[in-house]
């Protein structure tokens, strides 16, 4: 037997034995089957039954397997943990209907409005530490947590709970963003985000001399030193392999840090240099030899003057020397 063959007989059973309870009430001078709601009720699971928000009871013995099927009715879900809801009699009534009982044969009291509060606890900062902390530690990157900022009226199921996170980035400097999800028995599961201030240390490129405006960087210019990267300027370049090869256009001092803001990808053609036009129209190519009026690096647009027609034409840098044209 499948699930979904197994829900349909249990609700079939269930929707039986309430209306047997319903037609012996029918039958009897009076009813015996009462359900007294209350005012207020905390509930604990992530559902709201009859038997959470009134008292049933029955006058005619051997109906316990009726009231208790009648109990299991659900009525709604529950709000969050910690938070509240309310329940009108209508409501309950149309969920009683909607579950086979006829409500003409019981006897019931509710009120208007019933308050459904679902238990909780407040999340601690410390249970958030300990986690984002365990987390911080299987990436292997040296984070320190500074401070973390979550709303303090997070509620959570109570209990026992499961509670892992991930990782993301935000965009705001020294700042670290975490998904937590939280199991609790009986309870459905639980997703919200926090944000950590962290100061991470890492060793990053820096100047191992003076280098002067103009200049390409080498392997030689460049050592290594560890810095708090979370106090440092959003664009310092954290990698060697963003270094190389870029062309310096401001002074960068000894032991500095590279801004990308003082990078400059080098030309790959100067202005003046004879470069080769490569055109090309369909599966045609052709070359001719040109001059560049404009320097740029590889993928740049620049402009270069044709040898032989004197025409200029704007072309796309594909190598060093080589400047495709479509005609």
């Amino acid at each position: 037997m499948n699930n979904k063959s197994a829900k349909i007989i249990s609700r079939c059973m269930l929707t039986f034995m309430v209306s047997m309870l319903c037609c012996t009430c029918v039958q009897a001078t009076t009813q015996e089957v009462r359900v007294e709601g209350r005012k207020s009720v905390t509930v604990t699971r992530p559902v709201v039954t009859v038997g959470d928000i009134a008292n049933v009871s029955s006058q005619v013995p051997g109906n316990d397997e009726a009231i208790i099927a009648l109990k299991k009715i659900k009525i709604a879900e529950s709000p969050r943990p910690g938070s509240k809801t309310t329940l009108t009699a209508a409501t309950i009534l149309q969920a009683l209907r909607a579950n086979g009982v006829d409500v003409n044969a019981i006897g019931y009291h509710l009120p208007r409005v019933i308050s459904v509060q679902r238990a909780g606890r407040k999340v601690l900062e410390q249970e958030l530490r300990a986690v984002i902390e365990n987390l911080l530690k299987q990436t292997k990157r040296d984070i320190a947590v500074r401070s973390i900022e979550f709303d303090r009226d997070l509620s959570v199921a109570p209990g026992d709970l499961e509670m892992s996170a991930s990782l993301f980035e935000t965009p705001k400097k020294g700042t670290l963003g975490f998904t937590f999800e939280v199991l609790a028995e009986d309870a459905e599961k639980q997703h919200f985000e926090v944000e950590a201030a962290v100061e991470e240390w890492r060793d990053i490129p820096v100047a191992s001399r003076a280098i002067q405006r103009g200049s390409v960087i080498d392997v030689g210019d460049i050592k290594m030193a560890r810095f708090n990267v979370s106090s440092l300027p959003g664009d310092v370049a954290l990698d060697p392999k963003a270094v190389y090869g870029f062309e310096v256009n401001k002074n960068i001092a000894f032991g500095e840090v590279f801004q990308k803001r003082k990078l400059a990808i080098p030309p790959v053609i100067e202005m003046g240099a004879i470069v080769t036009l490569l055109y090309s129209t369909g599966s045609l190519q052709a070359t001719a030899s040109g001059v560049a009026i404009e320097s740029g690096a590889l993928g740049d647009d620049i402009r270069v003057r044709n040898d032989s027609s004197k025409k200029i034409v704007l072309g796309k840098i594909l190598e060093p020397g080589v400047v495709g044209v479509n005609k």
